[in-house]
């Protein structure tokens, strides 16, 4: 599964969850991103530390910064 199709099928389940329970919900969503979001700046380091591929390390960013804009998005609606 590329990190879009699991973005927009994560987005689908916080949305569906926190229609359920606003507050679980956006425990379950939240949580998901920062796995998600962690597990990209990991891979971030070890691209970095021993890889020219300037195309890979960009798109790990883009992806980082896309969930890291959401988990923020989520945190403004609910708080």
């Amino acid at each position: 599964m590329t990190e879009e199709m699991w973005l927009k099928e994560a987005l689908r389940d916080v949305d569906s969850q926190m229609r359920e329970n606003s507050l679980e919900g956006f425990k379950a969503g939240g949580s998901s991103l920062i796995k998600e979001a962690t597990r990209i700046l990991e891979d971030i380091h070890k691209i970095s530390k021993g890889s020219d591929n300037r195309r890979e390390l960009d798109e790990k960013c883009f992806y980082l910064k896309l969930y890291l804009k959401y988990l923020k998005s989520f945190c403004e609606r609910i708080v």
